[in-house]
């Protein structure tokens, strides 16, 4: 009986602990409002050129992204726990383990100050980035992955068309979402 007791109350400790985890600064959350808004005016504006459909599948969850972070008033982490994202998100911040003597050894570079300390940082960003596309493609297997620097560029045209057939189901539009969110708010954190 102590013991079921002890495990109660050990959850009741450690899961707002896990729950609190995520936190986004008023910079994240600007920067990444800012983002969402230039790809939602890049996505409408090759609709209207007609290169894709309406019913272009990274289109539909750019404009339902913008348009969930608009019912919040633009804030990210209330859309994440409004859209139950927290755990999604948190996997792909595991993804470090995959990289981390790499990871390590870069981010002792930053802290150190010494050589190229901006290529040490991109390194980090870039090497976060891809495992998380290569981790949604595992998760969805529909999904193609962007090409390395690919949506930075005006050719995110050719990943928007390559994801035509991406799946339309809530659990594949949350995976998505929760993958960009992390690419864009989480993967760049070098500290």
């Amino acid at each position: 009986m102590n013991k079921m007791f002890g495990m109660i109350a050990g959850l009741l400790i450690v899961v707002p602990v896990v729950a609190m985890e995520l936190v986004i600064t008023e910079k994240e959350n600007s920067d990444f409002v800012s983002h969402l808004s230039r790809a939602v005016m890049f996505s409408n504006k090759v609709v209207v050129e007609k290169q894709v459909t309406e019913k272009n599948p990274i289109h539909v969850m750019l404009n339902k992204l913008s348009d969930d972070l608009a019912k919040t008033d633009n804030n990210l982490l209330k859309m994440i726990e409004v859209q139950n994202l927290n755990t999604r998100i948190n996997e792909y911040k595991k993804l470090d383990a995959f990289f981390s003597p790499l990871c390590e050894f870069a981010k002792e570079q930053i802290k150190a100050g010494e050589g190229d300390v901006n290529a040490a940082k991109y390194l980090i960003v870039r090497n976060r980035r891809t495992l998380a596309e290569l981790k949604l493609a595992k998760k969805q297997p529909s999904y193609s992955k962007a090409w390395i620097g690919e949506v930075e560029t005006n050719a995110r045209i050719n990943f928007m068309l390559r994801n035509e057939g991406y799946s339309s189901d809530e659990e594949a539009i949350k995976d998505y979402i929760a993958a960009f969110i992390y690419s864009m708010v989480l993967a760049p954190r070098v500290d």
